[in-house]
Protein backbone atom coordinates (compact mmCIF):
# COMPACT_ATOMS: atom_id res chain seq x y z
CA UNK A 1 0.00 0.00 0.00
CA UNK A 2 1.78 3.30 -1.41
CA UNK A 3 2.39 5.84 1.77
CA UNK A 4 2.49 9.58 0.42
CA UNK A 5 4.15 12.29 2.87
CA UNK A 6 2.62 15.93 2.92
CA UNK A 7 5.73 18.67 4.24
CA UNK A 8 3.86 22.09 4.38
CA UNK A 9 5.56 25.80 5.62
CA UNK A 10 2.73 27.79 6.39
CA UNK A 11 3.53 31.37 7.07
CA UNK A 12 2.19 33.13 10.04
CA UNK A 13 1.58 37.08 10.64
CA UNK A 14 4.26 37.83 13.45
CA UNK A 15 2.32 37.11 17.34
CA UNK A 16 -0.13 34.86 15.69
CA UNK A 17 2.10 31.49 15.51
CA UNK A 18 1.01 30.29 18.68
CA UNK A 19 -3.09 30.40 17.28
CA UNK A 20 -2.03 28.79 14.12
CA UNK A 21 -0.34 26.06 16.52
CA UNK A 22 -3.77 25.83 18.47
CA UNK A 23 -5.69 24.99 15.33
CA UNK A 24 -3.50 22.66 14.15
CA UNK A 25 -3.34 21.03 17.34
CA UNK A 26 -6.90 20.47 16.68
CA UNK A 27 -6.82 18.84 13.30
CA UNK A 28 -4.27 16.51 14.78
CA UNK A 29 -6.11 15.32 17.17
CA UNK A 30 -8.74 14.95 14.38
CA UNK A 31 -6.67 13.03 12.24
CA UNK A 32 -6.56 10.48 15.39
CA UNK A 33 -9.48 8.34 13.80
CA UNK A 34 -9.37 9.43 10.03
CA UNK A 35 -8.25 5.95 8.47
CA UNK A 36 -4.94 6.27 6.64
CA UNK A 37 -3.52 8.83 8.47
CA UNK A 38 -0.04 7.49 10.05
CA UNK A 39 1.61 10.93 11.59
CA UNK A 40 0.91 14.42 11.54
CA UNK A 41 3.26 16.51 13.22
CA UNK A 42 3.94 20.10 13.90
CA UNK A 43 7.37 21.50 14.24
CA UNK A 44 8.26 25.18 15.11
CA UNK A 45 11.19 26.64 13.66
CA UNK A 46 13.31 28.41 16.88
CA UNK A 47 14.60 31.18 14.22
CA UNK A 48 11.37 32.58 12.66
CA UNK A 49 8.56 32.53 14.93
CA UNK A 50 6.66 33.53 11.57
CA UNK A 51 6.59 30.06 10.26
CA UNK A 52 4.92 27.18 11.16
CA UNK A 53 5.70 23.20 9.49
CA UNK A 54 3.51 20.41 9.10
CA UNK A 55 3.95 16.71 8.32
CA UNK A 56 2.04 14.42 7.49
CA UNK A 57 1.97 11.06 6.58
CA UNK A 58 -0.44 8.80 5.40
CA UNK A 59 -1.38 5.46 3.32
CA UNK A 60 -3.67 5.71 0.27
CA UNK A 61 -7.07 3.86 1.55
CA UNK A 62 -8.80 1.59 -1.46
CA UNK A 63 -12.08 2.97 -1.88
CA UNK A 64 -12.82 1.65 -5.57
CA UNK A 65 -12.99 4.66 -6.83
CA UNK A 66 -10.96 4.50 -10.34
CA UNK A 67 -8.70 7.86 -9.18
CA UNK A 68 -7.43 5.61 -6.64
CA UNK A 69 -5.78 3.30 -8.75
CA UNK A 70 -6.13 0.36 -6.44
Amino acid sequence: MAKFANVVTIEVAPGRRDQVVTLLAAHKARLKNEPGTLQFEVLLPKEDDTKVLSFEMSRRICTGHPSHNC
